[in-house]
């Protein structure tokens, strides 16, 4: 039987002293009921055989079998005739509670054999690490473990997870170049973070490395910080590469918002 009474409850409370909950029902009995956190993970595991479940009281209450929890599906992913569960929907179960290290662990160990087919996974394994655990994404790609993940896809977090965690200015000048693995949303806001002597000289060095790939998000990084690096700077900048192109761009952009004489002439 599932429920603790054959009657309604009608009002229920916390009971302090016990660790439970108190209620009563329709015939006036008072009942208590409370959860043994030492023996709940296992139970809903081996008896009721639903990790899912199992998963989000072990995250959300922080009990214990969660472990195991990890262990046994990871053993019905890896059956020897077919997989016993769905995988995606164990990671998606895993990233629902931010378990990050036992997603990380139960992919490594579903994807050892570099299979073709699991391509997709691969880069949701490296898509986790990159976004959450650069370091571990790293070593999984310095030890060259897989070979079907979407490269393109993977290599655009590889140039973001970069400029989010370099502090030498060098390095970070060799990464931001290379506007064409970047979101160009993503890259134009990541000039918000830069002072204006770090967002000229990275303007100035994509110009400089490839003028005809980086013109256009040049202009447009010009556009939306105008005001706060200065339109004779930029201006500067422009004809300085003589790239005239860029300046009539810019120039049309900010001229009906700016006084700037410079502007105007």
């Amino acid at each position: 039987m599932n429920r603790i009474s054959g009657e309604t409850i009608f009002v229920t409370a916390e009971h302090e002293a016990t660790n439970s909950i108190i209620g009563v029902n329709k015939k006036g009995q008072v009942l208590s009921v409370n959860v043994n956190g030492q023996t709940i993970i296992p139970y809903i595991l081996t008896t009721l055989n639903t990790t899912e479940l199992a998963f989000k009281l072990a995250s959300r209450g922080n009990l214990p079998g969660a472990d195991k929890g990890v262990e046994f599906v990871t053993q019905l992913a890896n059956n020897d005739s077919d997989p016993l569960v769905d995988v995606k929907r164990v990671v998606k179960n895993f990233m629902s509670q931010n378990m990050i290290q036992p997603a990380t662990s139960f992919l490594l160990d579903g994807l050892k054999e570099n299979k073709q087919e699991q391509g997709h996974l691969q880069t949701c394994l490296l898509e986790l690490n990159l976004i959450h655990a650069p370091q571990v994404a790293d070593a999984i790609l310095g030890n060259e473990m897989f070979t079907h993940y979407d490269r393109p896809r993977i290599a655009n977090l590889c140039e973001k997870a970069a400029l989010e965690h370099y502090e030498d200015l060098a390095d970070t000048k060799r990464a931001i170049v290379h506007t064409n693995v970047l979101q160009t949303e993503w890259l134009v806001n990541y000039f918000s973070r830069l002072t204006t002597e770090q967002s000229m000289a990275f303007m100035q060095e994509m110009l400089c490395i490839n003028i005809r790939q980086n013109l256009q998000i040049v202009i447009q990084i010009a556009t939306k910080y105008s005001d706060v690096l200065g339109p004779v700077k930029l201006i500067e900048m422009f004809a300085s590469f003589k790239t005239f192109e860029g300046l009539y761009y810019y120039l049309g952009s900010i001229v009906n918002l700016s006084e700037d004489p410079e502007v105007h002439f």
